[in-house]
This record gives C-alpha cells, structure tokens and sequence, in this order.
C-alpha cells in the first residue's frame, strides 16, 4: 500500500464521497494566483481587484471590492468595466500551471466556478479532456454522452457574456430574479452533493442567501462541505466553521511554494481515487476487478475493448474467448 503524505488530512467521509464521484468542487479567485502569470503583473485576489478598480475613480475612496466595482461602472460604462476586468485579470497572458493541469486530471465531472476568467477551460483543453462551459440557464438540460467531458458551471458568467456577468451590487441583488434555475440548480447541489471550495472566500451574496436558505431549512441534516486550504490560520479556519464549513487544512512542507503543495495534494487525491475505485466499482466479473485491484507498480493484464455497442455480442462470442486464452482479463464499457 502507497504511503501518502497529504491524504491523512482528509477525512474519511469525504474520501468515500470522492471515490463514489459525490464531490463537487467551487473554484474561486483564490485559486487563479496558482496560474502561470507574467513576472512583471500579478493576479489580484477580489480584494486587490477592488482596490486596483477604487483607484482609477476621482476622489474614492476604496472600502469594499463591490462597492468599487459597482462604482466604476455607475462612473463609466459597463462596456469600460469589461474592459478594466479584462486587463486586471490578465486574461490574455495568464496561463494554467501544473497546479492546474493536476487538477483537471481530478475524476470530477462536474466543476462550478465564480471566476470570470478561463483558466479551468484553457487547462481541461491543454490536458486533452473535454469539457463544457454552462453559462446560460438553458444549457442545464442539455447533457452530453462523452463519459469523459466535464462540465464547467460559471455561476458568474464570464467576460465573454457582459450580459450575463454578475459583478456589481445590482447584477448581485438581482441574481435570484434574473437566474431562478441557475439558482435552482446550485441549490440542488449544495443540497445533494459534498461541496470541496478551492480558492474561496465564501463572500459573494447570491451564495450567502442560498447558504442562508438550505440552512434554515435543513439544518443539521445539510451534507457536509470543505474547503481545501494550505496553511491556513486559526482565525480562518473558525470563519469557516461558523459558515458551517470544514477546513482541510494542508501544512505546507518547507522549501515548496502554495501552487506545488496543491500539485502534489492533487497528484495525491488522483490515485487514492484509482486505488479506491474498484472497492466501489459494479463490475460483475471477478476477473477484471481483480486487476483493477492490483498495486499500480504491478503489471496488470487488463484488456479493454472500445467497441459500439452493436458489436458487443459478436466481440464477446467470437473475440474475447481468443484474448482470454492468452491471459487476459478482457472487459468492456457495458460491464461498469
């Protein structure tokens, strides 16, 4: 058995929900600072944001990042408050890192985000997998047969839908008005799905009402949620908890930066979930799951058949019994 350094950090609960694919992760602004980022800039967590928006504003004085943002937009336009994000959030020079490419290489299936850039995008591309952006109300009912596509839920849009951003006070007070089934649909997941935020404040006030809301209503009876964090201090870990969220709190081992700690908690979360996964697999012949179960530095003598399904029959008739008599374990899609 693999010794782990970082999986000791998470509870049990949440490695089964992880494995039985239960886990939905919130990407928030905090986790784009893990991006590659030209020398010379930086990329501004939403306070920075709020401040770098506060200072192009005659005679304001900066006190909150909404305000600001919403400020410079009653001051100039939304049109020049696209454009501002845009250039702040160096859309066109950040790139995703290996912490990224860790992360999509994750089981998820279903990722959502508050962030306007497209880092998750550019990094599920670079890492060959597909995925879907969800940025309007009627892509929720459209689902794709591709067992391998992730879908990317941007809660918040992003800078390509100025109209479907919500960024100011009055783009957030009317949320729940303009987007119910966005609203409906994340309700839904907080409700039924274990919620891991990386990168988040837990700030934005659309999610605090519907925080607010399943709280009331449920309870005690809310499913547990987390939030990933690396070295975080005594005073952020009960800011969390009185939001009723468990911190995952990751030291960061000496000599290493927050960006490669996460790569390697990532790396880590990756083949915990390939060694667990068999354990919870439906896999009704005992000859494959035996070798899904082996050590991955042991040779496995697996052999998958990617076949339409029209051929099914004739290949386990004709095919599999000549694969079976060299020594392979033969499986195909049908038997998960």
């Amino acid at each position: 058995m693999k010794e782990y350094q970082y999986i000791k950090y998470f509870p049990k609960p949440f490695l089964e929900d992880l494995v039985q694919n239960q886990v939905v992760p919130f990407i928030g602004a905090g986790f784009s600072k893990n991006a590659n980022i030209p020398e010379d800039k930086i990329m501004p967590s939403w306070k920075e944001l709020g401040q770098a928006i506060a200072s192009q504003i005659p005679d304001y004085e900066f006190y909150e990042s909404l305000d600001s943002i919403s400020a410079f937009e009653e001051e100039y336009s939304r049109v020049k408050l696209i454009e501002k994000l845009s250039e702040l959030l160096l859309i066109n020079d950040v790139k995703p890192n290996e912490t990224y490419l860790s992360f999509c290489n994750l089981p998820f299936k279903l990722i959502c985000t508050t962030n306007f850039e497209y880092l998750l995008e550019k990094g599920y591309e670079i890492s060959g997998r597909p995925y879907r952006p969800v940025i309007s109300e009627e892509q929720l009912s459209i689902h794709s047969k591709d067992p391998k596509e992730v879908s990317i839920i941007k809660i918040h849009g992003d800078l390509n839908h100025p109209s479907r951003l919500v960024a100011t006070e009055k783009d957030y007070d009317s949320f729940l008005n303009r987007f119910p089934l966005i609203a409906t649909y994340l309700a839904n997941l907080l409700i039924s799905k274990t919620i891991l935020y990386i990168g988040y404040s837990l700030d934005d006030p659309d999610l605090r009402q519907v925080f607010q809301v399943i709280k009331d209503r449920l309870g005690d009876l809310r499913r547990p949620s987390y939030t990933l964090r690396v070295n975080s201090t005594k005073q952020d870990i009960n800011r969390f908890k009185r939001r009723g969220v468990k911190v995952i709190n990751i030291p960061k081992p000496k000599n290493k930066t927050y960006a490669t700690a996460l790569e390697e908690v990532f790396e880590e979360l990756r083949e915990y979930w390939a060694q667990e996964y068999p354990k919870y697999a439906t896999i009704t012949d005992e000859n494959p799951l035996i070798q899904f179960s082996l050590p991955k530095e042991d040779k496995t003598r697996l052999c998958f058949f990617s076949i339409p399904k029209n051929l099914l029959s004739f290949y386990k008739k004709y095919i599999f019994p000549i694969a079976e008599n060299y020594g392979f374990a033969t499986i195909s899609v049908d038997e998960f």
